[in-house]
């Protein structure tokens, strides 16, 4: 169910990437951090936001899914995406204090050592940065999801300051500055 709904067309028109984008101001020389990219629904998006003079990490541990957004680049001929087989919890190839803007579209709940990605995940953010997390809601989303309040509490335990937070009825969102 997961592969067919996450790269589909009715998904780019539910969830425009380049709206979600404007909400944490990503634009051009930026350097963005795409946490769980899957295929690129955000990562080939940021890349032509950010330009030839900004820089794109996009992470995942599927081979599958990075090989496919590789192919999707390499057509595409976008020379400014770093492709990252790493854990969240590791982040190797990012580098410290090299993130101006990072999101986790649908992936916190994917995320084994939660606390230990996100104190990484600290490190390699700038000062003044923003991060952006689009999870499911647990128990509304095929076994998916995280709990709001839970994961809010964590991110202010480890230093996240909210700034934005909408709940919706399958996925909530979450703007936090670093």
């Amino acid at each position: 169910m997961e592969g067919p709904v996450i790269g589909s067309r009715l998904r780019r028109w539910l969830q425009n990437p380049y709206k979600i984008l404007s909400w944490i101001g990503l634009g051009r020389g930026a350097t963005f951090l795409d946490i769980g990219c899957g295929r690129g629904f955000l990562t080939i998006p940021a890349a032509y936001l950010v330009g030839p003079e900004g820089r794109i990490y996009a992470v995942d541990k599927s081979e599958k899914y990075l090989d496919e957004l590789d192919a999707r680049i390499r057509s595409l001929g976008l020379g400014n995406v770093k492709l990252l087989k790493t854990d969240a919890s590791e982040l190797d190839g990012v580098p410290d204090q090299g993130v101006d803007r990072a999101c986790m579209m649908l992936s916190l709940h994917h995320i084994d050592e939660r606390e230990k990605a996100l104190l990484t995940l600290r490190d390699k953010m700038r000062k003044d940065s923003s991060l952006l997390v689009v999870d499911p809601i647990r128990g509304r989303m095929l076994g998916h999801g995280t709990d709001p309040a839970e994961m809010l509490k964590l991110f202010e335990r480890l230093g996240y300051r909210l700034s934005l937070y909408r709940k919706g009825l399958i996925t909530y969102t979450a703007i936090f500055a670093v």
